[in-house]
């Protein structure tokens, strides 16, 4: 504050050329600040649009991700199906070969009994 005051005392004994002088000096350093600022404002947006592209990236890596996943799944599910259906079929075609060996049997039986008929 000591400073503002014998500054502005100063300007008081200082002449208008000094002064407009010191006004463009200020205003230099202000543009300097303002072209350092926006240059970094720059650099951030521009780290700022990278870290979006890479998420964005990363994102449609990951939906993909999903769907193959999920791609994967309904096959499986697909395939368990399949498998299910697949014993299903062989129980009941065992038990229907099943049947037909115990009848093979029988007849076997009958026709062992025919035969020792016959030969007697």
């Amino acid at each position: 504050m000591k400073d503002d005051k014998k500054e502005a005392a100063n300007q008081g004994e200082v002449s208008p050329a000094t002064r407009l002088l010191e006004k463009r000096r200020m205003m230099y350093e202000n543009q300097e600040k303002y072209k350092m600022k926006k240059k970094e404002f720059q650099q951030q947006e521009f780290q700022f649009r990278q870290k979006e592209k890479e998420l964005r990236d990363k994102d449609q890596e990951i939906q993909e991700s999903i769907i193959n996943f999920a791609s994967y799944l309904d096959m499986n599910q697909k395939q368990i199906k399949n498998s299910k259906n697949n014993t299903k079929e062989l129980e009941e075609q065992n038990k229907r070969k099943d049947k037909e060996i115990e009848e093979k049997r029988k007849l076997l039986v009958i026709l062992k009994e025919k035969a020792k008929r016959i030969e007697k």
